[in-house]
């Protein structure tokens, strides 16, 4: 319940709504930036609502961690942040089919993959890129969750529900 209420907290306050929305936006762009360098891709409709619900999810864990960043003596959110940009670049790149992504290709090479491995990726990401988004958003819920949890303690309902359990032992 507590963590309800802390997500209400956090969302109702203007600085953090904003923030949600500008997040939104920027990696809207990002998506848009790295599809629309391929010119031939022809999205489904599934892609292109698995990466708008990738977008919102990833902007809601930004403003979370933000959140407990600012609020927390010893700053915990710093992952939580850095992997909402990280998989919204990544949800991105497998969106747009990687076959002609150089940005994939590149990293590809990079670690030691040759012309035919690299190949192989480009079709598996092309072919499974719905089930990739899926599981990006799972593990993006599974974290907002978990840092939710994390938040709560800094809002008078997390430490009313702390206080309450640690009385009940």
């Amino acid at each position: 319940m507590a963590k309800a209420k802390t997500f209400k907290h956090i969302f109702t306050k203007r600085l953090y709504f904003f923030e949600f929305v500008l997040g939104s936006l920027i990696y809207t762009l990002i998506y848009l930036a790295i599809v629309n360098t391929n010119k031939f891709i022809i999205l489904s409709w599934l892609s292109e609502v698995l990466m708008g619900l990738l977008i919102l999810s990833s902007s809601i864990l930004l403003v979370i961690a933000t959140f407990i960043i600012k609020n927390a003596s010893k700053p915990s959110g710093y992952a939580g942040g850095a992997y909402s940009v990280i998989v919204s670049l990544l949800g991105s790149l497998f969106v747009s089919c990687g076959c002609q992504a150089p940005l994939l290709a590149t990293m590809l090479y990079f670690i030691g993959l040759n012309a035919v491995e690299a190949s192989f990726l480009y079709s598996f990401f092309a072919s499974y890129n719905a089930f990739i988004l899926l599981a990006f958003i799972i593990i993006n819920i599974l974290l907002i969750y978990y840092y939710l949890g994390m938040a709560s303690q800094y809002t008078k309902e997390g430490k009313k529900e702390i206080m309450k359990k640690v009385f009940t032992k």
